[in-house]
């Protein structure tokens, strides 16, 4: 609830015309006598308060102390962007295997069933160049097939994959099919989910074929011209695990953009300086290859203003490393530090940035491939951010505001010609303030402002920025009629505070949950009283 600027304060000082008027009622040698309009003043305390650091800047999700009151700024965003695997190594679509035995003279056999081939051969895989696969877990894959047969005789076909693994029987996959000259092709799929195929040579699969040719109780005979045709076709590879060399290949990261809601942010505008700020951007790796990016990082501020984060690895190289796991299935739980000796962090983050947005190019093995690769389908790089900023910085012409409600009735001012307000400011903050008081009306148009012409004084900072002293500064205003009258019909009342710290913003300063304000408000208030006949 927002705090109320009421007629409390001046119903104290009427109060006193109040008890005035009552004594001169009773008084009846006082009834012939003409009162002249008369303009008394009062004098009264207002308000005597005193705040904590902890008060005005209270522990919440970015804001917590440590155990020596010390503020520290906390920012932990675990998932703010995701790699996919599939963004990084890719398998394209299969190309078809085929394979033809044709007959090229008249063979004359008994009327038992007979081999007439027996081949190993290699499907060759669709790879990118540079990828050497070899080992594939499938996930909901088969091999399908498409054999023409012109032979009068029936014809089987058996399919071996030596190097695919059943794992409902641990042994080969194997398929068996029979085929009629019917005119039509005979068409079907092998199922290969599940399958785990390790490869003798990269990128290529090995298959068994053998030919038949089946008894049906009659002489056998094959003529010339004779053709039997086998298509084979693995689609797309839906893997769960793939493990090999994927190559040394660059790739585009499109561009994207992580969002830095921080609420302690939102509530200032100004110059701020963070002292030796840190940005640690974390990273959950579990596809396995090392990769490096190239990225431009930038933050944008609610404005439209940009500042590149600038980063370099090392002297005259930007390029941003990620660790790989070494065993399939784990996560390599890495961290990348942004400080000023890195980067611009401190100018991205005096924006301050509501996103950061980035976009480059990332290279897989940049230093060669002298170890297995591996992925499976779950593989991805998760990035984070984290920070905890003990709060030391600097800042000038920072903006803080609170709203007050308004609540007057109407043609109080009529009774007050004028209102000094006077307050004792005891500073034990390490800032400098200039206090405005903003009026404005149900539409939110301003009305009318009040400005103390004085500053609060910081408190004294020692080089370390902790405060060695507090300052006292006194502080007056006059509040006229023409501010009072327009109270009557003000909704809301903004509290700004334009802030710097000590030194006209020059010296970093620490903050602690113990450094406290004084605040001692005084009125001294010029009061209309006119004879009412």
């Amino acid at each position: 609830m927002k705090p109320k600027f009421t007629q409390k304060s001046w119903q104290m000082v009427l109060g006193l015309v109040v008890i005035l008027s009552v004594i001169i009622s009773c008084n009846k040698d006082f009834d012939d006598i003409n009162m002249p309009d008369y303009t008394p003043t009062f004098a009264i305390p207002l308000l005597q308060t005193s705040l904590t650091m902890n008060d005005v800047i209270e522990p919440g999700e970015n804001i917590v102390y440590d155990q020596d009151g010390l503020i520290h700024f906390i920012y932990t965003d675990d998932n703010v962007s995701t790699i996919q695997v599939e963004d990084i190594v890719d398998i394209p679509p299969q190309l078809d295997f085929q394979k033809s035995y044709e007959m090229t003279t008249v063979v004359l056999l008994g009327d038992e069933t007979q081999k007439l081939f027996d081949e190993d051969l290699n499907y060759d895989l669709t790879v990118h160049v540079g990828y050497e696969l070899m080992e594939a877990t499938l996930k909901n894959s088969a091999m399908s097939y498409t054999i023409t047969s012109n032979i009068d005789e029936t014809m089987r076909v058996v399919m071996e994959f030596p190097n695919t693994i059943d794992p409902a029987t641990s042994s080969p996959v194997v398929a068996s099919i029979d085929i009629t000259n019917t005119g039509s092709p005979v068409t079907g799929s092998i199922d290969f989910s599940g399958t785990t195929t390790i490869l003798d040579n990269p990128n290529q699969l090995p298959v068994n074929y053998e030919i038949w040719i089946i008894e049906d109780g009659s002489p056998l005979a094959l003529n010339a011209g004779d053709e039997l045709t086998i298509d084979l076709s693995l689609g797309t590879l839906d893997y769960s695990m793939l493990k090999g060399k994927f190559g040394k290949t660059t790739y585009p990261v499109a561009a994207d953009q992580m969002d830095f809601d921080v609420e302690f942010f939102d509530e200032i505008d100004g110059d701020i300086n963070f002292a030796n700020p840190e940005l640690t951007l974390t990273y959950k790796n579990s596809i396995g290859l090392p990769i490096a990016a190239v990225l431009n990082l930038e933050g944008n501020d609610l404005n439209g203003s940009t500042q590149d984060l600038n980063y370099l690895s090392s002297p005259g190289n930007d390029t941003i490393y990620f660790q790989s796991p070494t065993v399939i299935g784990s996560t390599y739980n890495g961290e990348l530090v942004f400080n000023e000796t890195n980067s611009d962090i401190g100018d991205l983050l005096a924006l301050p940035p509501k996103q950061i947005n980035y976009e480059g190019n990332a290279t897989t093995n940049t230093f060669g491939t002298s170890t297995d690769n591996f992925v499976t389908d779950s593989s991805k790089i998760v990035l984070g951010f984290e920070m905890d900023i003990p709060v030391s910085f600097k800042a000038s012409n920072i903006t803080f505001q609170d709203t007050l409600d308004v609540d007057m009735e109407d043609n109080f001012s009529e009774d007050v010609d004028y209102a000094d307000m006077t307050a004792i400011v005891e500073n034990g903050f390490p800032f400098e303030l200039d206090l405005t008081i903003v009026l404005v009306d149900q539409a939110n148009n301003q009305i009318d402002d009040l400005t103390f012409s004085q500053t609060v004084a910081s408190a004294v900072v020692n080089g370390d920025g902790e405060i060695t002293s507090s300052t006292t500064t006194e502080l007056s205003v006059r509040l006229d009629n023409q501010f009072l009258a327009n109270l009557e019909i003000a909704k809301e009342a903004y509290v700004v505070a334009n802030a710097s710290t000590y030194n006209n913003g020059q010296q970093a300063v620490k903050l602690y949950s113990t450094y406290e304000i004084k605040i001692a408000i005084g009125l001294l208030a010029k009061l209309n009283v006119k004879d009412e006949d």
